[in-house]
């Protein structure tokens, strides 16, 4: 309507009313008023004039609400954590420990997580709030392997209402007894051969030295130096004798750990050791050896008196006598010969 106030921090929607009434005086009007600023209202028919400074009035009411109780309020019911704390502490392998994670200064008392490495989040045993002081303290219990050594181990505080983390951690060192692994290069080496024995070693205290075992019996030892992590013991040209269970067993300040193998040696084989085929059930190297033995004597024994022989023969002019002679010999030759080949002897 013409020369009405324009009141800037209004929107007046669907303001109309029938034609009789456009023009009614007293300013009013039939409509919807909405939203001045951030505040809200619905008025039918409500005098603009009047309208205005309820919203005023209204607006610095909830200001002075806001900057007495709001403000106030959150200062003294949600606070974000201020510092958070955290024990470092040795494990020893397999068995159960505890951690503690302490968060000060959170109100309301934060939510509290644990991650070791990759993993979590872990659940903590109990966790403790000093409401009074605002102090949250978190426990972890668990039990640590050798393979946690290493690893980070992180306490999280997270608060409840406010977008807010804050974290602390350390490095997780287990102890745990040397963990050693004996490796053979042959199982079954021959006699004459030289043995190589390696014992791999993981240890946390590091080890400090080694000793070599066979069955049972001591046979070496030496110290290790700072982070030697294999030990090589070499045995040269050995014998059937050096047969049986070799261990590596390594020492620390923590205990001892040990590893076994088993080497058996295989003895000797020389020229002319498969001989002759035995006979009967007696000693084969023996029963061979005497049967060459024996046609090789008669075979010297033939020839020495082969030239006799033919003297004889050509003074009896017996020449068919000698030649059954020769044809003998030859026979004996042949036969020697064959049992060569065959590996008779």
């Amino acid at each position: 309507m013409a020369g009405d106030p324009v009141y800037s921090g209004f929107n007046v929607l669907a303001l109309e009313a029938p034609g009789e009434c456009k023009n009614a005086p007293g300013g009013r009007a039939v409509g919807v008023v909405l939203s001045a600023s951030s505040y809200g209202f619905l008025g039918v028919g409500v005098n603009v004039h009047r309208l205005h400074g309820w919203v005023q009035a209204l607006g610095n009411v909830f200001q002075g609400v806001k900057d007495r109780l709001g403000y106030g309020f959150l200062g003294r019911f949600s606070a974000k954590p201020t510092d958070i704390r955290i024990r470092p502490r040795p494990f020893n392998e397999d068995a159960a420990a505890s951690v503690e994670c302490e968060v000060l200064g959170s109100r309301p008392s934060p939510l509290v997580t644990w991650y070791l490495g990759d993993h979590g989040p872990l659940d903590a045993s109990f966790t403790h709030d000093q409401t009074d002081d605002a102090v949250t303290t978190s426990v972890l219990t668990f039990t640590a392997q050798a393979g946690d050594s290493g690893k980070t181990l992180m306490c999280v505080a997270e608060h409840r209402i406010i977008d807010y983390k804050i974290n602390t951690s350390f490095v997780v060192e287990v102890q745990y007894e040397p963990k050693v692994v004996l490796s053979l290069n042959a199982s079954r080496p021959g006699a004459g051969e030289d043995v190589y024995l390696e014992c791999e070693i993981q240890a946390n205290p590091m080890a400090t030295h080694v000793h070599w075992y066979l069955n049972s019996d001591p046979i070496a030892a030496f110290p290790l130096d700072v982070y030697q992590h294999t030990v090589t013991l070499r045995k040269i040209q050995v014998t059937p004798s050096d047969s049986g269970e070799y261990q590596c067993a390594a020492l620390s300040s923590y205990g001892v750990g040990r590893s076994n193998v088993t080497a058996s040696v295989a003895a000797a084989s020389f020229p002319g050791d498969n001989g002759c085929s035995s006979v009967g059930s007696g000693d084969d190297s023996e029963g061979s050896f005497f049967l060459c033995f024996s046609l090789l004597t008669f075979l010297t024994f033939v020839l020495s008196r082969f030239p006799l022989s033919i003297s004889s023969a050509l003074a009896s002019g017996l020449g068919s006598l000698l030649e059954d002679f020769m044809d003998f010999i030859y026979s004996i030759i042949i036969i020697m010969v064959a049992s060569s080949t065959i590996g008779l002897c």
